[in-house]
């Protein structure tokens, strides 16, 4: 597994980025949000982004938010 990743926003009430296992392109990648060590989502980093097809990350279907 080699995971690459970003948190392209942090507010209030939204945590959005993507995440990306390079060893297995088309493979979604589990996330786990912990605030204070504690579980606050779980959730799968399969949302499509142009971007990140453009940039050569997988098809491009890595995001979350």
């Amino acid at each position: 597994m080699k995971l690459a990743g970003y948190i392209d926003i942090w507010a209030d009430s939204l945590i959005a980025g993507w995440v990306w296992d390079s060893d297995h392109a088309e493979k979604r990648v589990a996330v786990e949000i912990l605030v204070d060590e504690k579980p606050l989502a779980r959730l799968t980093a399969g949302q499509y982004r142009e971007d990140l097809k453009n940039h050569g990350i997988g098809g491009g279907a890595h995001a979350f938010r």
